[in-house]
């Protein structure tokens, strides 16, 4: 049986292989992690937005010992302006400093933003906005959430909100979010009923993340949505559906050997991109163990 699931995955690649040759990339983005803001000194007054930003943003880049000295309470006092100044790109830098220097205790205030509905001005509205907290502000809220590494009964039902948001990055970004904190979130049905919905969404960017997130808090329910999506017209999605396929077997909630041997039989193996390396070949032949293993147990 072992020689057979191997055998099989020979067979999907060299399938691949032949159609496509050796093209592609894999996933690759990754959390940001959240950092604290060096504790002394530092005049910040004079300084533009953008411009505090970026000197935060290479402070943290730097060894701890190099790091740019700061005022912990005056750059807490921008923050705190930023996020309620009438321009939406300040309150954007305010969003992204919020997560930069571990400021927790902001964390109610971007989740009423987050939530806030006020709708945009006419004018920026006859050019495809929304609402007064823009898209890029919503997405950004959503990824520093993940940063400050917070779940609550607050922060899911606010993340469950954004999994419906009209802007695709903000949907997207709450999936990821999920799988960020998918140490703290329980096994929860009406976060798996919102990541399922997500694996129809019409951006393929929202079905990845909401595949990759239901592999760490997805349950049973969640199998045959996920082995669906091998047949995804999207390689990006078929990749992350292996991934997923390998999470769930890992965290026992995928058991069933035959069917992921089905699902692989009807896997879409051609690519167009280009890492340089064949990107499904790693997730199949770790596949190919994982189902080694499971007809084992």
């Amino acid at each position: 049986m072992n020689a057979g699931v191997l055998d099989l995955v020979r067979t999907r690649l060299s399938r691949g292989l032949r159609a496509q040759g050796a093209n592609g990339i894999g996933l690759s983005n990754g959390p940001m992690s959240s950092a604290a803001v060096p504790s002394s000194g530092g005049e910040l007054q004079d300084l533009s937005p953008f411009r505090l930003l970026s000197l935060v943003e290479k402070s943290l880049k730097r060894p701890a010992g190099a790091q740019k000295a700061f005022d912990p309470e005056a750059i807490r006092s921008k923050v705190r302006d930023y996020l309620s100044h009438e321009d939406w790109k300040t309150r954007n830098v305010g969003v992204k400093l919020v997560g930069l220097i571990g400021y927790r205790e902001m964390l109610p205030t971007l989740l009423d933003m987050l939530r806030d509905r006020t709708p945009d001005t006419l004018l920026r509205r006859l050019f495809g906005g929304d609402f007064r907290q823009v898209g890029f502000i919503r997405r950004n809220i959503v990824r520093t959430v993940g940063d400050l590494g917070i779940y609550s009964p607050e922060v899911e039902g606010a993340l469950m909100e954004a999994l419906t948001d009209p802007y695709y990055e903000v949907r997207a970004c709450s999936a990821a979010t999920f799988r960020r904190l998918s140490t703290q979130v329980e096994a929860d049905p009406d976060v798996e009923r919102g990541l399922l919905r997500c694996l129809r969404d019409r951006s393929f960017e929202v079905v990845m993340e909401a595949a990759l997130a239901l592999g760490k808090v997805g349950g049973a329910g969640a199998t045959g949505p996920v082995l669906g999506l091998y047949t995804h017209r999207n390689w990006r999605v078929r990749e992350a559906a292996l991934q997923t396929t390998h999470d769930l077997i890992e965290r026992g909630v995928l058991c069933d050997a035959d069917a992921v041997e089905g699902a692989l039989n009807d896997l879409l193996i051609p690519c167009p991109s280009f890492k340089p390396n064949f990107p499904l070949r790693g997730a199949l032949r770790d596949l190919a163990q994982d189902l080694i293993r499971l007809r084992q147990r």
